[in-house]
């Protein structure tokens, strides 16, 4: 029964990772994986005239797993040079690398995401192994089940991303330390250190391993249990010396032993770059801005860890500062304290909410029993309640993955219900067969869509997208689909209205037949509207009834270069401005003196003391700064008319299909706004000037 549920689950997972695109992070993760291996080797001649520094990414772990099939490759992939980088302005280096013509994308990413499969395996795998010592062999069903079937689980362990190994890392580590607090030995002293170095270059959050640490050697010297000492060549003994003395000294070494582990990850190697990127780090304002800013600077000052690993640590403490984020509806800067209670509560399925609710009854009912398996339980106990505090307390609210390593505290937890009588054994058996059954239905009726999974009190998949968006939701993923309902499209007999796109990601969609154009009959066969990562010219164009295809985190106007969140006053008062500009524009383009007479006038203005050619080469970089601001806006306000109505259908669940008509885009776009938000801030912005916001306050 192992077999076939740990094989049933690598399927659905292998099946995901085959018939999606690359998520947003799975680009710049495997080109950073793939340049650390090869860098590391120091022997790839396709990386001259490279010089890449790891400014998104530190060089993980899980990244140069993920990349490691990369190096079985018949050909090597080709990495993009600086020059090819150059040419490229706004395309991140990891989207040039996973979608170059000379590269096999499909396979690169396929082979990627099946060694984080392979991690999510091992990490069910000890799931079962825990639950099934502390209860009992069907207990460990009843986890792995749970785990097999979960939806959030599948969804992530499809990916090549770091959720999945840390969370595997964080169980390994916290399992081995608590081993090591009650049998000191070098084993055990080397495997814990292993498991926590691992962890630490999986990814920065792995340090909260630091505080929970400390938790379970205080807690272990308080309840004073037997403590056995290995040496090596002699049989364990009841250790002579103290806990209070040995378990400590224990620690030190396996904290030791993860430090060479990350130092033996980054090749010994401290700087990231070459002596000027090192420099330009260095001297930036805005180290000061993070929480971790004093531990940077020391590790810094001392080369206590390698520099691209304090780099990602500044990242990630400035990221929790400020962040868009949506929920329910609502926006903010700096998220909410419950933002991921209420992830957990509408992303989990109910049958395993159900399970759950009912091991906490037994639990309590039987807690005298169950003193000594509940003890070896306190590892993922006070791992859960130091990770779950850490993110209730921060403002990275974007995703629920996040959310991760605690699940496997409630998967050995539900498992308890397989071992106590709840009724009759067939009683007992019958209920958590059902509810494991439904679980089965729930996970087959997603598939393969499992990110966008709601359970029924969020209104299903379907209604998701009003709780949550971002990775909870649409990654990017709907490529293929998109390219399937494209030529399904195209099959149909008679004429096609204009296809309009906003796509949530940064795949290629040239790769997926999406060649985009900026009007219709132009060689193009989608025309793209404001994305997040938006190459386009800034020129003007009409939006015409047509088909449009908007991805659902784009309507919701998260992430916007202009604007966030409801249309409001502010948003329609700039509107209705840059309207006057487009019309002036258009007036002038009638002749090439007319659009030249405008520029220079614009630019004269900004610089009265520029020359005309300079006037028009400043006024031409004013218009076009207008023309983008007109589509930013134009875009939100047609998302906002949106909102307020249902798609005529889905790609999947993530990319909503409207036929927009001539009379409907009137309405979107000059009649009353059809959402205005009077006195709405956006929360997190309160304190905030214009000048420290990236979109119109």
């Amino acid at each position: 029964m192992v077999s076939v549920l740990l094989a049933t689950f690598a399927a659905a997972c292998l099946y995901v990772a085959d018939h999606t695109s690359p998520t947003f992070d799975e680009p710049d993760q495997l080109a950073t994986g793939y340049h650390a291996l090869i860098w590391l080797g120091r022997s790839d001649p396709g990386l001259a005239g490279t010089n890449m520094v790891y400014t998104n990414q530190d060089l993980r772990f899980t990244q140069m797993w993920e990349a490691l099939p990369l190096l079985a490759f018949k050909s090597r992939p080709h990495f993009p040079t600086i020059a090819e980088q150059q040419q490229a302005p706004g395309i991140n280096f990891g989207r040039l690398f996973i979608f170059d013509p000379r590269n096999d994308t499909e396979a690169m990413v396929f082979w990627s995401r099946a060694m984080v499969v392979l991690l999510a395996v091992v990490l069910g795998l000890v799931l079962f192994l825990w639950s099934r010592r502390l209860w009992g062999a069907g207990a460990g069903l009843v986890t792995l089940a749970c785990y097999c079937l979960n939806p959030l689980v599948i969804a992530h362990s499809a990916v090549a991303t770091t959720d999945i190994p840390t969370t595997l890392f964080y169980t390994l580590a916290v399992a081995a330390l608590w081993r090591l607090f009650h049998q000191v030995s070098a084993g055990n002293v080397l495997l814990t250190g292993l498991a926590a170095g691992v962890l630490g270059a999986c990814k920065i959050s792995g340090l909260l391993v630091v505080p929970v640490a400390g938790i379970l050697l205080v807690w272990r010297l308080v309840v004073n249990r037997p403590l056995v000492l290995k040496l090596p060549g002699r049989p364990a003994a009841p250790a002579q010396a103290p806990a209070w003395l040995l378990l400590p000294g224990a620690l030190v070494s396996a904290v030791l032993v993860a430090y060479l582990v990350v130092w033996t990850l980054y090749g010994f190697r401290y700087p990231m770059g070459d002596v000027a990127q090192t420099a330009s780090w260095v001297t930036n304002p805005k180290l000061q801005l993070g929480f971790a800013s004093p531990i940077i600077q020391i590790g810094r000052d001392w080369r206590l860890l390698p520099e691209a690993y304090l780099y990602d640590l500044h990242l990630f403490s400035m990221s929790g500062s400020l962040r868009q984020a949506f929920l329910m509806g609502e926006y903010s800067l700096n998220g909410w304290w419950y933002f991921f209670p209420v992830a957990f509560l509408v992303k989990t399925p109910l049958p395993f909410l159900l399970l759950l609710a009912a091991a906490v009854v037994v639990a309590w009912r039987g807690r005298a029993v169950l003193a000594d398996q509940f003890y070896r339980l306190t590892p993922l106990l006070v791992l859960s309640a130091v990770y779950g505090g850490a993110a209730l307390a921060g403002n990275l609210n974007i995703g629920a993955r996040h959310l991760l390593p605690l699940h496997p505290l409630l998967f050995v937890f539900a498992g308890l219900l397989a071992s106590l009588p709840l009724a009759s054994p067939r009683i007992r058996a019958a209920w958590i067969g059902a509810l494991l059954l439904w679980s089965a239905v729930e996970a087959a009726a997603v598939h393969p869509s499992y990110l966008a999974y709601f359970n029924e009190l969020a209104g299903g998949p379907s209604e998701g997208h009003r709780y949550l968006v971002d990775s909870s939701y649409e990654w990017g993923q709907e490529l293929p689909a998109v390219q399937r309902w494209l030529a399904a499209r195209t099959a149909q007999p008679g004429p096609k209205p204009p296809l309009y796109l906003a796509y949530f990601g940064c795949a290629d969609l040239t790769h997926y037949g999406l060649k985009p154009s900026l009007s219709p009959g132009d060689g193009g066969n989608v025309i793209q509207l404001p994305s997040f990562y938006d190459t386009r010219p800034g020129q003007p164009y009409e939006l015409q009834p047509g088909t449009y295809l908007i991805s659902v985190t784009l309507q919701k106007s998260l992430y916007a270069a202009m604007t966030m969140g409801p249309w409001r006053p502010t948003y329609e008062q700039a509107y209705q401005s840059v309207l006057k500009d487009m019309a002036k524009l258009k007036e002038a383009m009638a002749s090439r003196s007319s659009l030249d007479f405008l520029c220079e006038q614009e630019g004269r203005a900004a610089a009265p003391s520029a020359t005309p050619d300079q006037a028009r080469q400043f006024g031409a970089q004013i218009w076009a700064r207008k023309i983008r601001l007109h589509d930013e806006l134009r875009f939100s306000r047609l998302c906002a008319y949106l909102r307020g109505r249902e798609p005529e259908e889905r790609i999947g669940y993530g990319i909503m299909v409207y036929q927009l008509s001539a009379t409907e885009l009137d309405k979107a776009l000059n009649g009353p706004p059809a959402e205005l938000r009077e006195n709405y801030v956006i929360k997190g912005t309160e304190n905030s000037t214009q000048d420290q916001l990236g979109f119109i306050k």
